[in-house]
């Protein structure tokens, strides 16, 4: 601390960023402002962030914008999307698309994926699905889970089993990070095997080899995926095996029945035969395994699970419908 204090007292920006840090993370907040404030001056983008954030946080958005607006003028991403979070809680979807256009241009993939589907709400579904694949094959596994829950919808199995594949590595590194906190590294997680599971169901579907879809099922069954638990059911049931589909089926919730039972309709609104067939092979089991009553579906669900224009993967992706780089959280460079 003593050298950090020395080097702020000659004028060292990044020097004084550092002392902030370690005043708001002590809690003392009026102290972290005075050393931003100090970088901020002498140009450092991190601690113009860091006011924004900290303005924004505390009600103050007048005040937030142009630290925000600084620091995203010179480069800091981070900035640039908590400017189009700002823009999208205004309704302002031009600014929301301009700053994250900036942010993905610089191959920002939590920017990349927002900006994705931002483009797809808007109808332009191509270019969308452009920014969330680049987001995909930097590593991001809310962005591979999406990716390939559009190509299973589009029957794109061997698109989508082929270059799941290759990504999932990237992805599996990106979950092992040890800079994410706690709940980043679980969400991340959740949404690898979400996309773990699209890409099984994908290889399935493209011919390939049963037991391989399987074995990759069993990584999300164990984490209580319920795709990942009923997918081996429907190849249980298929071989002959009713009994272990059965039992499967069996070991869900009734709660638990009804969400897969909605992504199955989801699925089978858009899909082609194959699957459609999948799909139906699900349902049966699911409703064999509740006596005397098919699993109930609102009217105002099924309306919303057979709208096409849902391109989002089956499951939320961290922070809602968008990826954690929404998340401003403060100091997050």
């Amino acid at each position: 601390r003593e050298l950090l204090l020395d080097a702020a007292h000659e004028g060292n920006p990044q020097a004084s960023y550092q002392l902030g840090l370690l005043e708001h993370e002590a809690g003392n907040s009026d102290q972290a402002r005075q050393h931003w404030q100090a970088a901020a001056d002498l140009g450092d983008m991190d601690s113009m962030y860091s006011l924004g954030i900290g303005a924004w946080q505390s009600g103050d958005v007048a005040g937030a914008i142009p630290w925000l607006s600084q620091a995203a003028e010179s480069g800091h991403v981070s900035a640039m999307r908590a400017l189009a979070s700002l823009a999208a809680e205004k309704r302002d979807t031009n600014a929301q698309e301009a700053w994250l256009t900036k942010a993905a241009a610089l191959g920002d993939h939590f920017a990349q994926y927002d900006l994705g589907n931002l483009l797809i709400d808007q109808g332009k579904s191509d270019e969308g699905f452009a920014y969330i694949e680049s987001a995909a094959r930097q590593g991001a596994p809310w962005a591979l889970a999406t990716f390939t829950w559009i190509l299973l919808k589009q029957g794109e199995y061997q698109r989508a089993a082929i270059s799941g594949n290759e990504l999932l590595a990237q992805c599996e590194q990106f979950v092992r990070d040890p800079s994410l906190d706690q709940m980043q590294a679980g969400a991340s997680a959740e949404e690898l095997v979400n996309a773990r599971s699209n890409i099984a169901l994908c290889q399935l579907a493209a011919g390939g080899n049963e037991h391989v879809s399987v074995e990759m099922w069993k990584t999300g069954a164990a984490a209580r995926h319920l795709e990942s638990i009923l997918y081996p059911a429907i190849v249980a049931k298929r071989r002959g095996h009713a009994d272990d589909a059965a039992s499967i089926a069996a070991s869900l919730s009734r709660e638990e029945r009804q969400q897969v039972s909605r992504t199955l309709n989801e699925l089978m609104a858009v899909g082609d035969p194959w699957l459609v067939a999948w799909c139906r092979d699900g349902i049966s089991i699911l409703d064999e395994g509740i006596p005397n009553a098919q699993i109930p579906l609102p009217e105002a669900q099924r309306r919303r699970d057979a709208d096409p224009s849902s391109n989002r993967s089956n499951r939320p992706a961290l922070g809602g419908d968008h990826a954690a780089g929404s998340d401003t959280r403060l100091c997050v460079v």
